[in-house]
């Protein structure tokens, strides 16, 4: 890593540093204790702790994928292949991201309290709950598979 850094002209100190600090935040809720909560303090906690995180640190990370891509003298396949991947894995999590808050988290809020109130409710229009969070299953595995380490 300190080679491509050097390499790239990218500070390796920075980018080891920003990489530590990213994956040594503390998680504000015990999440052994996530089987007990309610199903929108959930989304609310998905939110307000991983999808905050994502937001705010794939654009840093971006910026380090960019800055080692730009030195044209040492355009490595491998460095192209790993910029190609983040670029789509950054964009999939963008829109996985909207889709979950925009439909499927306020769709869940509205039956958990449809349920929690003993009144009926409609089926969302896009059917079944689990069809949905079968789909963001599905783009969560996608997104494993693009961050995957090719096989050599």
């Amino acid at each position: 890593m300190e080679a491509v850094c050097a390499k790239r002209g990218v500070g390796y100190e920075e980018l080891a540093e920003a990489l530590h600090k990213a994956t040594m935040e503390k998680e504000a809720y015990p999440l052994t204790q996530a089987k007990e909560w309610d199903l929108t303090f959930l989304a609310d906690y998905i939110v307000n702790t991983h999808q905050r995180y994502v937001r705010s640190n794939v654009p840093l990370l971006g910026e380090f994928v960019a800055k080692v891509v730009r030195v044209p003298a040492h355009a490595d396949p491998e460095v192209i292949e790993i910029a190609d991947r983040f670029a789509r894995v950054a964009a999939k999590m963008n829109q996985h991201i909207i889709k979950e808050e925009q439909v499927l988290f306020p769709c869940i809020e509205r039956l958990e309290q449809t349920w929690c109130s003993g009144a009926h409710t409609d089926s969302p229009p896009f059917g079944a709950v689990q069809n949905s969070v079968r789909m963001m299953e599905q783009e969560h595995e996608q997104v494993c598979t693009w961050s995957a380490k090719p096989e050599t």
